[in-house]
């Protein structure tokens, strides 16, 4: 009997320790495994444990257009600690499709003692999907990330800048960081010039930008349209590239929807390899408020028991 009682016991702490950490993470097998690191603020894509990409959403600004020049940006706020929510769906248009949704709640003060504050929200949704499909005219194939950048804000200037961090690697070592100088529909890749400080620099020669990552060949390539006045800078510092996007404040919010290509499907039969860190805060501080509890309560039913028997 007293073993039985200490192995219900031990069965139900093992479950309670290993609950929390197993939350988000969901393994297959798979050529390509994605990293959403809520914590970091940032997405990693590994592919065939050869190639990575990073991709860090680093810092907000908001100020003017040229804000970005020697007298810098009004505000601005270091991205980290956001949320992170799976969930999994079916359409007719996507098919089978996984959204992992990222989002930070920020407030802005010009000084620590400045009476006025600012509230901002950042909200990226990230899709992968089984089926090509269009949105608008981009044709989204199922070797790509496409996510949604949604900013909503009440701070009063005119432009709103998100920094990402852009970088990747493989067994050779660092990527080298291309833009794409060829006509729409045939890439023509030259690495990217240097730059110490953010300056503005429109990638590709039409509405679509493009970077491209790899040595000696592109493995992975990040597009996004420019529509509704959007602008981009950068600077390029050894293997990472600040790219910088000024976007419309319009009427206290903000979008552009970026893409990133994979030379491998993501979606592989249905399944995708996704390790997911920095789930959303409330759901973890639940779970563990409820695993201590089930503890607490275990402890209070049978250490009395095992005791007793003990004495006996």
């Amino acid at each position: 009997m007293k073993r039985k009682v200490l192995s219900v016991f031990l069965a139900i702490l093992l479950a309670i320790i290993v609950l929390p950490q197993s939350q988000g993470v969901d393994m297959h097998d798979s050529a390509v495994q994605i990293i959403f690191d809520g914590d970091h603020a940032s997405i990693r894509i590994e592919m065939n444990d050869t190639s990575y990409l990073v991709v860090k959403f680093s810092r907000i600004y908001f100020g003017e257009r040229d804000s970005w020049k020697a007298r810098g940006f009004p505000l601005s706020m270091e991205i980290e600690k956001m949320c992170v929510v799976k969930s999994e769906g079916s359409n007719p248009i996507m098919g089978n499709y996984t959204e992992i949704v990222m989002w930070k709640n920020i407030q802005f003060r010009q000084h620590p003692h400045a009476s006025n504050s600012w509230n901002a929200n950042l909200t990226l949704r990230f899709y992968m999907a089984e089926k090509n499909y269009t949105k608008g005219d981009f044709l989204v194939t199922t070797n790509m990330i496409r996510y949604g950048i949604y900013l909503s804000t009440n701070v009063p200037y005119s432009r709103i800048f998100l920094e990402e961090e852009i970088y990747g690697g493989n067994r050779m070592g660092h990527m080298d960081i291309f833009e794409n100088v060829g006509a729409q529909g045939h890439p023509g890749w030259k690495k990217m010039g240097r730059s110490n400080g953010l300056v503005p620099h429109h990638f590709g020669k039409d509405k679509t930008g493009m970077l491209g990552l790899g040595n000696g060949s592109v493995k992975f390539q990040y597009l996004w349209e420019y529509q509704d006045e959007i602008e981009t800078l950068y600077a390029y510092q050894g293997s990472r590239l600040s790219l910088c996007f000024s976007l419309p404040n319009n009427g206290g919010t903000a979008t552009i929807d970026p893409y990133i290509s994979l030379p491998i499907p993501v979606f592989s039969h249905g399944n995708i390899t996704q390790v997911v860190k920095g789930i959303a805060n409330y759901i973890m501080d639940h779970l563990l408020s409820f695993g201590l509890g089930i503890l607490i309560a275990v402890g209070i039913i049978f250490v009395p028991i095992i005791l007793r028997k003990i004495r006996l």
